[in-house]
């Protein structure tokens, strides 16, 4: 099993977008392409994958430990991390 994480440098995104009214539905919209498309590149590869969010971490510093280790500026905020691996067998039904 591997982990893709995804950051977003905050920094570049408020000077990329400065104080444009929709500037949150862009950056989301930008991650969520990401995603997707690595979501797909795996797909094709035959590997599966999952997508936890990380809605807390820039605020109560849950990525710092990941930052410290990648040498990661301050500005920079974990918002994903996508486990990836072998497809081991089909995923049962959900209630």
């Amino acid at each position: 099993m591997s982990t893709i994480l995804f950051f977003e440098d905050r920094d570049a995104v408020k000077a990329g977008l400065g104080e444009v009214v929709r500037a949150d539905t862009y950056k989301h919209h930008n991650d969520a392409n990401m995603q997707f498309s690595m979501w797909v590149a795996l797909a094709e590869l035959n590997l599966g994958a999952s997508l936890p969010h990380m809605n807390i971490g820039f605020e109560q510093g849950f990525d710092k430990s990941f930052k410290e280790i990648l040498d990661l500026p301050a500005s920079y905020e974990m918002v994903a991390q996508m486990p990836f691996g072998s497809i081991e067998g089909t995923p049962g039904e959900k209630e």
